[in-house]
């Protein structure tokens, strides 16, 4: 018996019920008859009726009443609010923020509590400490979410149940360890998994694997993540069916032994748990309910049909939560495997019939080229509709990168693994997966600098998507791929020989080019938006900090990339100052990599990156030394860092003026590190005969105007100024006066030029 007509006319009646409001007992009315009349009839067509009925009142059940009793109720009252209720999910970490979903107990209003339900989003500082089960009490703005022209966050936000923000936040934690004791384990087990991952890879390899293994994408710069989207590879970092076939097949085979009529339970609890490990969103559970349904086949000895696999996934999803319709990653997901089960098997076979090839390059060829394409072209009409960009280099894109994807999972997966049991064990037995990762990121990111990469079509997506729809449509007529067809699930890749050499080829190529550092300076103005962060490698090797930046995930990329794989170690931290736009970035540094001695300006900050770092070093045992005018600190290669200010920070009006100045010198090349210095501090510098002359130039201050004077530019001479500064930053960094004072100096700026890399031999300089 088929399950497609039945899930179709439920999934109709969802869509029908969102268009048009009937009255439940009138749905319910007709659900009872048409379900009489197929039995009383026996007629097929009336139990169909009765089917989209019944979608229609899930979906009407579904909707929340706004009551007094909902916190909803409550949204944008003129006066603030008090709101008790408890952390409902892990705090989700964004680029400047960390989200959390709090599901309301009681609001007070004019001095009453009032019990309420519902959850609402309120947005805190980073490193700010709240967990899954916290009984809060948070203050601030109750507001509805807003709808903005290109993007409805209140219908994004509606679909996850949650109809309220909370604006300007006050959260104070009441109690810890509330909520579900299974919930917590499985949170407690992914962050601690992901600690591992971020312990055994660099960046941005380890926030990847984070994505591909945990569904954890928190972490992933947004300049990575824009590379995947305009080749049209986002569809690597998300869990899916993939995930859940690696998992089912490897579970199989170790669980064979015993039987597959007494192993199948332990294989699907696993496939659900996992789901639950990784967030549970609709992909997952698709993949995971599909995933069940051929284990279950093969164990009674049935063979799965995979239309009714996906159609019965289709209707539980969609009754757990019928919102799930419309959400883009359930559409994406579905769109791609019915692709799968339709159209791959007569591409497939046609090309075999007209192009027969070797088995192993049939098999890369299937999986990298015709997989590719046709799941491609089966969601093209929903990115053009929902993103409105044509992706041209995502065939190319995909044809690289998709041989290497097992190598990403069961490569990181065994680094993984073994780093549960040894960190050190765990960099070693994940050598395999960081290759193949970084493989996969070099790709994305070249291919994303060409201009012709993506195209953006905004206007003109809805009608192309409907034309690509049509179009889907006839090929699907005439491919008549709508008969009965193997289950996609049940296919594995077979890349064991393919597997082993590329490995070898990828770790050799990797090792080589990193190996060992190249004999010159390197310094790198890290691109980390509105704040300063400069990682330095000198030619023997050593490796310098000078602040970290606003945002952890930019910072751990740009060092990341510049250092090999098994290297954690770090010489030396300079903090200018405790502001966040400096601080905030070094404090998953220190958490990840042993850092030797920390050189810090003395003032003490408030924030809660200062809380942290200030745990951190004192938990770690780092050395902490107060920078201070005339210390000198020289390496083995001939690189030396001459402090030049603050003398005594006791004098000091504030943070910007007790800022470090640096002086690093290697041969004939030097360069001057200014922190957040004004023009006060400048004109004492000058006036005090300290060596400023430098030839590279860290403008003070992001460029702001009451830095950078004349005089100051006299003394320093430089013949190159960085400027490390955020695009459209709210403050008109860098100044007009500034920019017109470094005329005569080239002037590189982070915001137009992204990361700027000095290399300098000792007498020569150069950008890379």
């Amino acid at each position: 018996m088929t399950l497609i007509p039945p899930a179709l006319a439920w999934l109709s009646g969802i869509v029908l019920a969102s268009k048009v409001q009937f009255p439940v007992p009138i749905a319910l009315a007709g659900f009872a008859l048409a379900l009489f009349l197929a039995f009383w009839l026996k007629e097929k067509r009336l139990a169909l009726l009765s089917a989209l009925f019944l979608g229609m009142i899930r979906l009407y059940v579904a909707q929340p009443s706004f009551g007094p009793n909902h916190l909803a109720y409550y949204n944008d009252r003129p006066e603030p609010v008090t709101i008790r209720g408890l952390v409902s999910d892990a705090p989700l970490e964004k680029e400047k923020a960390l989200q959390l979903r709090i599901s309301a107990t009681s609001i007070t209003l004019e001095g009453k509590e009032i019990p309420v339900k519902g959850d609402f989003i309120a947005l805190v500082p980073l490193l700010s400490d709240y967990r899954y089960g916290d009984l809060v009490e948070a203050s601030g703005e109750l507001e509805t979410p807003p709808v903005w022209e290109d993007f409805s966050y209140r219908d994004y936000l509606a679909r996850k149940g949650v109809f309220s923000i909370l604006k300007k936040p006050q959260v104070r934690v009441l109690e810890r360890g509330r909520g579900n004791p299974l919930k917590h384990f499985l949170l407690s087990l992914r962050e601690r998994a992901h600690k591992v991952l971020l312990s055994v890879y660099p960046e941005p390899e380890a926030s990847l694997l984070a994505g591909i293994l945990l569904g954890l994408d928190r972490g992933i710069p947004s300049d990575v993540m824009e590379s995947f989207r305009r080749t049209g590879t986002s569809h690597i970092i998300a869990i899916s069916g993939f995930n859940i076939a690696i998992l089912a097949g490897f579970l199989g085979r170790f669980l064979s032994r015993f039987g597959k009529r007494r192993t199948w339970p332990i294989v699907i609890a696993a496939l659900f748990l996992y789901a639950f490990l990784v967030g549970a969103d609709p992909p997952v559970l698709r993949a995971a309910v599909m995933g069940s349904l051929y284990v279950l086949a093969e164990a009674v000895g049935r063979e799965a049909f995979s239309l009714n696999s996906l159609a019965f996934a289709a209707v539980v999803l969609t009754a757990l939560n019928p919102e799930a319709l419309w959400d883009v990653g359930f559409q994406l997901s579905f769109a791609a495997t019915l692709s799968l089960i339709l159209f791959v098997p007569p591409v497939e076979e046609w090309l075999k019939k007209r192009f027969p090839l070797p088995h192993t390059w049939e098999n890369l060829v299937k999986e990298a080229l015709i997989v590719t394409l046709v799941v491609q072209l089966a969601t093209l009409p929903l990115t053009l509709h929902y993103f409105g960009l044509l992706s041209l280099a995502g065939p190319l894109a995909n044809f690289l990168i998709i041989p290497a994807q097992p190598g990403v999972m069961v490569g990181g997966g065994v680094g993984l693994l073994v780093g549960l049991l040894s960190v050190p064990l765990g960099k070693i037995a994940g050598v395999v997966g960081w290759a193949y990762t970084a493989y996969t990121i070099r790709v994305v990111e070249f291919l994303a600098r060409f201009p012709w990469a993506a195209i953006p079509l905004k206007g003109w997506g809805k009608e192309i998507s409907l034309a690509c729809s049509v179009g889907l449509v006839i090929l699907l007529i005439l491919a008549k791929a709508g008969r009965r067809l193997g289950e996609i699930l049940a296919r594995q890749w077979r890349f064991g020989a393919t597997f082993t050499l590329l490995s070898s080829l990828a770790i050799l190529a990797w090792s080589g080019a990193l190996l060992s550092p190249d004999g010159n300076l390197h310094v790198v103005f890290c691109d980390v938006g509105e704040g300063d962060g400069t990682f330095i490698l000198t030619p023997a090797g050593h490796k310098i900090l000078i602040d970290g930046g606003p945002l952890p995930s930019r910072f751990l990329e740009c060092a990341g990339k510049r250092l090999p794989f098994w290297e954690r170690t770090l010489d030396l931290i300079i903090l200018t100052h405790p502001d966040t736009d400096h601080l905030t970035g070094l404090v998953p540094v220190v958490e990840r990599y042993e850092v030797k001695a920390v050189l810090e300006s003395g003032l003490e900050g408030d924030s809660e990156a200062w809380k942290r770092w200030e745990e951190l070093l004192e938990a770690r045992k780092i050395p902490r030394y107060e920078a201070r005018k005339g210390t000198v600190i020289r390496f083995s290669d001939g690189v030396f860092v001459q402090i030049i200010h603050p003398e005594s920070i006791a004098s000091c009006p504030n943070d910007n003026a007790c800022s470090v100045v640096a002086r690093l010198a290697y041969g004939k090349a030097s360069f001057l590190f200014t922190g957040d210095i004004d023009t006060d501090v400048e004109s004492e510098l000058v006036r005090e005969g300290m060596e400023l002359s430098s030839t590279v130039l860290k403008v003070s201050h992001h460029g702001a105007g009451n830095a950078t004077s004349q005089a100051f530019l006299e003394a320093v001479k430089p013949a190159l100024a960085v400027i490390s500064v955020g695009k459209d930053n709210p403050f008109n960094h860098p100044a007009k006066a500034v920019l017109d004072r470094l005329r005569g100096v080239k002037v590189l700026r982070t915001d137009l030029c992204g990361t700027v890399e000095i290399v300098s031999d000792g007498r020569f300089l150069w950008t890379k």
